[in-house]
């Protein structure tokens, strides 16, 4: 182990918290640390440990991770060379509050807390004020853990011979290339494996990126490869079989694997529009997202470099009944704007617009298929359960969606329902797409509840119209629990009217709804449809400054001159859907693109 005190003066002169210190207190500060090695896989710390140092990392990668109730690993901030982590628990005297351990071979530098009091005998006012600062920025959220200082490293893994991984690295590069300096590295480049560690180090300070080909015999170099690497992405051939390779199987056992980010890839040489089922080719691989990929599509490896570098933008649709049409002309505006969409959620109406969207209906007819199914309206039924069968609508939603798994659609996609079992949002990512839009688009008491694996599901407007909570979930991944993970784009097209009558009635009457019915004015009272219909949306419409905090981008389409019934204006919503984001087009590009 060879670090100098020079490179630690280095290191602490960049960091953050130590950039405003003297030079002679920063070579102090370096021959106080002392210098401890550890192996990937290495557990440095533990929650609930006395916190008695900081540390500095010198060179490698740590991450900080927690163990929930169950045992499993939650993963959160990577720790990198020039992150200095612990001194807010020392100073306070706290305990540890999360484990950190080694995912390569790293070295850190420990400063104890008696070499800390040590230094502020010496140097009190320039220590105070830094320590004091960097608390200050720990406590606001404002530190800058895991700034990208060096490359995040990609190990290509294939695990059919049929993959051409430099083919897929070349094209992942042109699609990486764009968000930094991209540079791909193969066994190829090193004379031995003795000349790895040191190069790679130099080739991360020098790029923002690198792809590391594998070719799936898991040699030393290509065992060294893993051990260096940020993320793992596996390729698979799309139309092959989905057993673990030996290659994935010699992997799971490796110290590091439970702590680095894993994806896998579905390569596909045939232009396909439904891919293989992700439940099933991640079942044994517990991969953090499947992705299908056609070979030499450029957009589906620009929508993998989003994921992978958590940029991925998320387009939440809410629920509004024939309002629902606008999500069409936010869709066409995006479209031609070329503003990227990588996973669509939606609820209720929104629910249907994306999944027919996703479906490969084409876009500019989805109005008119929608409109041609609802036709078969629905029918009264005895009211025990509900007021209507849904038995018209489910017809009508699997003529239109086919057979078709949510799990095999080429963009991701969910719809949301209540589940009144559980009373909380249940997100429906597999299973017959049409059925999850029946569960999303089936208002409590007006159709009967949707049975899923014993549970009551119904539309989700009762808790959250616009799912953008669930979105979140979706983007944040086991190893990167943070806001951070893409952006979320929510449309709201719900419109939050005052439901009242007139104020000298004191009650409803059957009668009196009756002969408002045929009154020739306009203030008609309510039924029990409307009541019913206000019911299911009071949730969302309750929690809209919740959900507009909670996304990045929210567009609240202004649709007070349509009502929730007017399905034949679907034209006209869909054009003012248009001219409304035609109109963010510019502040969507500034923040999809930064």
């Amino acid at each position: 182990m060879t670090v100098s005190t020079n490179e630690l003066f280095e290191l602490l002169q960049a960091s953050d918290d130590f950039k405003e210190l003297s030079p002679e207190l920063l070579i102090e500060l370096a021959k106080s640390m002392r210098l401890v090695e550890l192996k990937g896989g290495d557990t440095f710390l533990r929650e609930g440990d006395p916190a008695d140092s900081l540390f500095l990392l010198v060179s490698g990668r740590l991450r900080v991770h927690r163990t929930d109730k169950d045992g499993n690993k939650l993963m959160y901030n990577e720790v990198l060379p020039g992150d200095c982590v612990g001194e807010t628990n020392m100073i306070l005297h706290k305990k540890r509050t999360a484990d950190l351990s080694a995912t390569r071979d790293s070295i850190v530098a420990i400063l104890d807390y008696s070499q800390y009091e040590e230094l502020v005998k010496r140097y009190p006012v320039e220590i105070n004020r830094a320590f004091s600062a960097a608390i200050y920025r720990e406590l606001r959220h404002e530190r800058h853990i895991g700034r990208r200082r060096r490359a995040q490293s990609l190990y290509l893994l294939p695990i059919h011979q049929s993959i051409d991984t430099q083919q897929f690295a070349d094209q992942l590069k042109l699609a990486m290339g764009r968000e930094g300096k991209t540079e791909i590295i193969s066994e190829q480049d090193f004379d031995t494996v003795f000349q790895l560690g040191k190069l790679l180090d130099e080739k991360e300070r020098s790029n923002d990126f690198l792809i590391i080909i594998g070719d799936g015999t898991l040699s030393d170099v290509q065992r060294a490869f893993f051990e260096h690497a940020d993320q793992l992405v596996l390729l698979a051939d799309g139309m092959e079989e989905m057993a673990l390779s030996e290659a994935e199987k010699t992997l799971a056992n490796h110290e590091n694997f439970p702590l680095i980010r894993r994806h896998l890839v579905l390569v596909y040489q045939t232009d396909i529009h439904l891919c293989g089922d992700r439940v099933a080719w991640n079942q044994e691989r517990n991969a953090e997202r499947v992705y299908p990929i056609k070979h030499r599509e450029i957009r589906d490896y620009e929508r993998l470099a989003r994921f992978i570098l958590e940029k991925a933008v998320g387009l939440v649709l809410g629920g509004g009944g024939a309002r629902g049409f606008a999500h069409l002309g936010v869709l066409r505006a995006f479209e031609e704007s070329n503003i990227p969409v990588d996973i669509i959620g939606g609820n209720s109406m929104g629910a249907l617009i994306g999944a027919s969207y996703v479906a490969g209906i084409p876009r500019e007819i989805i109005h008119q298929e929608i409109l041609k199914h609802s036709k078969k309206g629905m029918k009264l039924t005895v009211p025990v359960v509900s007021l209507m069968s849904n038995s018209k609508l489910a017809g009508a939603f699997q003529d239109a969606l086919g057979d078709t798994l949510v799990q095999n659609l080429w963009t991701p996609f969910f719809a949301t329902a209540c589940n009144l079992s559980d009373a909380d949002t249940k997100v429906i990512d597999s299973g017959p797409l049409w059925r999850a839009v029946l569960a999303s688009n089936s208002p409590a008491g007006l159709l009967p509840p949707v049975v899923v694996d014993g549970n009551l599901l119904v539309d989700g407007a009762i808790l959250e119209n616009v799912p953008v909570a669930a979105m979140r979930q979706k983007l944040s991944t086991p190893l990167e629990r943070r806001r951070g993970n893409g952006l979320v784009i929510a449309v709201d097209v719900d419109v939050k009217g005052r439901f009242a009558v007139n104020e000298q009635l004191d009650e409803i009457s059957p009668w009196q709804k009756v002969k408002s019915h045929f009154s020739k004015t306009t203030d008609t009272l309510p039924g029990i449809v409307d009541i019913l219909m206000q019911v299911a949306h009071v949730g969302g419409l309750s929690q809209r400054d919740y959900t507009k905090r909670s996304a990045d981008i929210y567009l609240e389409v202004p649709l007070s001159n349509f009502k929730m019934m007017d399905y034949k204006k679907a034209e006209s919503i869909i054009e003012a859907g248009y001219q409304f984001a035609l109109a963010e087009i510019d502040r969507l590009k500034e923040q999809v693109h930064q």
